[in-house]
């Protein structure tokens, strides 16, 4: 709604739409005070602070003929069991949008590579138990008599992870923000963590990863790291801003909940030399923003904005009518709000949108089931083959671009 796409298929719903200050006013609402939460299949996994974890049903969100289209429990809680109790669960993350079940039979002739257990857990930043990790994968696997989920590993080594805010997952490593810092989780006995770094931060919160750099958002505002090794991250730049909330990462762009100065786009093509914020309020009134996602349908881009007091943000940030690099592998976001929706209460935090393209994690565990036998991603080995020449780095240097046969073509930066 609101959209170049709308414009073009339904001219009189769009102008109507316009007209009425481009406002959304459908939507399906469940009680809870959620501070994080993670769609992934028929659930919505979320974090309610002190009332631990809930899952909630959305299998029937688009049925008309269903009353409340959000259940809590789609049958008696003696038949299931969907809220954890914690002591104060900040945030919730699923290792992949995808619907993996690393604990499904597998059969021989079919040729799949493994799928890591890594992806049957879901990961809890809890501020005082530090790393919760919760046993999903039974929610995966079609039968509705074994949802009974519970705590199943409880991490913080003597307090190490104290004020655990954020949490995310890169191959077989938990990344959690803490009041320490970052800390880096090994997680290749995924039943046994073990702490193999604390990177020292101020504030550390909301951290992504992209490739083989690393982005967490502090005090001061962005710190970029290079993670060509995932548990020995190196800082290289620094983004300076007064809030930085929350970070996406989308190809050579960062997009950055900025709090009163709205969303913060920076060109990150090279991460170790980072672009100036450039920030985009729509005249002001995204002034609270608190989470920030990025998306795509039909041809434009969209980047969806929990505004605080404000509700839902919708900006359409690149669409064929006014994007002439639209078709380029990163066009320049050109964003313009098209929709608001003004939630009942302060809107803090948006779900992730289905990654469906993924094939494997950053550690090379597969993530999707390809169509033909034997049909696979490449595994960690052979990823590093496309950037690490004898362990080293690997980059395009100002050497003749032709070698001489048999000699390696490039060398180190």
């Amino acid at each position: 709604l609101g959209s170049n796409l709308h414009k073009l298929a339904y001219p009189e719903e769009f102008a109507k739409f316009a007209a009425g200050g481009r406002e959304l006013h459908e939507s399906h609402h469940h009680h809870g005070n959620v501070i994080s939460l993670q769609q992934r299949g028929e659930y919505v996994y979320t974090a309610k602070g002190h009332e631990g974890v809930e899952i909630y049903d959305i299998a029937n969100i688009d049925n008309k003929a269903l009353a409340e289209r959000i259940l809590s429990a789609p049958v008696s809680k003696l038949g299931q069991r969907f809220t954890v109790k914690t002591k104060d669960a900040r945030w919730i993350a699923a290792p992949t949008t995808l619907g993996v079940d690393p604990v499904r039979k597998v059969i021989p002739e079919n040729e799949e590579q493994p799928h890591h257990l890594v992806h049957g857990f879901l990961y809890v930043a809890d501020a005082e138990e530090g790393l919760i990790m919760i046993g999903a994968a039974t929610l995966l696997d079609g039968d509705p008599r074994n949802n009974f989920l519970k705590k199943d590993i409880v991490f913080n080594p003597d307090g190490a992870l104290h004020g655990a805010n954020h949490v995310f997952t890169a191959g077989v490593y938990a990344y959690v923000s803490c009041d320490k810092g970052l800390a880096i989780i090994d997680l290749s006995d995924a039943t046994k963590p073990k702490l193999v770094r604390m990177v020292p931060l101020t504030g550390a919160g909301h951290a992504a990863l992209q490739f083989r750099y690393l982005f967490v958002c502090d005090k001061e505002g962005v710190q970029v790291f290079n993670a060509t090794d995932l548990t020995n991250p190196v800082a290289v730049s620094r983004i300076a801003m007064k809030e930085a909330k929350d970070i996406y990462l989308a190809r050579t762009h960062a997009y950055v909940a900025a709090g009163h100065e709205g969303l913060a786009i920076i060109d990150i093509e090279n991460p170790e030399r980072p672009g100036k914020p450039d920030y985009y309020t729509a005249g002001g009134k995204i002034n609270d923003a608190h989470a920030v996602k990025v998306g795509m349908t039909n041809a434009s881009v969209f980047a969806y904005i929990a505004d605080g007091h404000n509700g839902l943000r919708v900006l359409e940030l690149m669409a064929p009518n006014r994007s002439p690099d639209i078709w380029g592998f990163s066009p320049k976001p050109r964003p313009e709000l098209i929709a608001t929706y003004k939630t009942k209460g302060e809107m803090v935090a948006l779900s992730k949108g289905l990654d469906r393209d993924r094939g494997a994690d950053e550690s090379g565990n597969q993530l999707v089931v390809f169509g033909r036998r034997g049909a696979r991603p490449f595994n960690k080995q052979e990823m590093e083959k496309l950037y690490l020449r004898g362990g080293e780095l690997y980059t395009v240097t100002n050497e003749p671009s032709v070698a001489p046969v048999g000699a390696p073509a490039g060398g180190k930066k």
